[in-house]
């Protein structure tokens, strides 16, 4: 989806996005924008690469019947694809600075 939004912006940004003073991907990646995980999405790697580390939070898709509620901080901690870094921001330190727990 970034590679899209800024696709358009930089061949028609002028025209139907005069206002913008950045690229999209640059304000997906500022921090102001944060996304909730399930612990099973193969495309949480990927977020990395694109420096979404930061704002990726752990969501437990809890009480929906078809979630895995308790065993997805398991699941996320099991996981080999994801770095223990990762793993910590995603489930807290990402967290405690959304809901600003540390104000």
């Amino acid at each position: 989806m970034m590679d899209r939004l800024d696709e358009e912006v930089e061949k028609r940004g002028a025209v139907e996005a005069p206002y913008l003073t950045k690229l999209p991907s640059e304000y997906v990646k500022s921090g102001r924008i944060y996304f909730g995980v399930e612990c099973e999405e193969k495309t949480i790697p990927d977020a990395m690469r694109w420096g979404l580390e930061d704002t990726i939070l752990y969501s437990s898709d809890y009480p929906h019947w078809d979630g895995d509620w308790p065993h997805t901080v398991k699941a996320i901690r099991d996981r080999k694809d994801l770095s223990d870094t990762t793993k910590q921001k995603m489930l807290h330190d990402n967290v405690a600075r959304f809901y600003r727990f540390n104000e």
